[in-house]
């Protein structure tokens, strides 16, 4: 499923990532999807019909100079980690030394 995940999160095509997100929403309550897969696809869309997002999984750019993660818009980022732990991604805070080290190896020891 995963292969097929990420054609649906990087295509162009908005309708096709809505009927896709539905359907991943009928299927949560059964156990039979990935729930993170559902709130990347989730944050993707808001972000492309210019809405807020969910579950930060949207990143808008990297600032290696300062160790920073610049998100596009969350909303109620008060309680993000709260939806976060709902669908089984990490604290916000740990995403954002996972993108870090990803994208610029400086993290060596990434922890929660």
């Amino acid at each position: 499923m995963d292969g097929v995940f990420y054609i649906v999160k990087h295509s162009s095509d908005i309708n096709w990532q809505k009927s896709v997100l539905a359907k991943y929403e009928e299927l949560l309550n059964d156990r039979s999807t990935d729930k993170p897969m559902y709130a990347y696809l989730s944050d993707r869309i808001n972000i492309k019909l210019g809405y807020a997002q969910l579950y930060g999984t949207q990143v808008k750019n990297l600032h290696y100079e300062n160790n920073e993660v610049e998100f596009f818009p969350i909303e109620d980022s008060i309680r993000i980690d709260e939806r976060r732990m709902a669908f089984d991604p990490e604290p916000l805070e740990f995403y954002k030394k996972l993108i870090l080290k990803a994208y610029s190896g400086r993290f060596n020891d990434v922890k929660k």
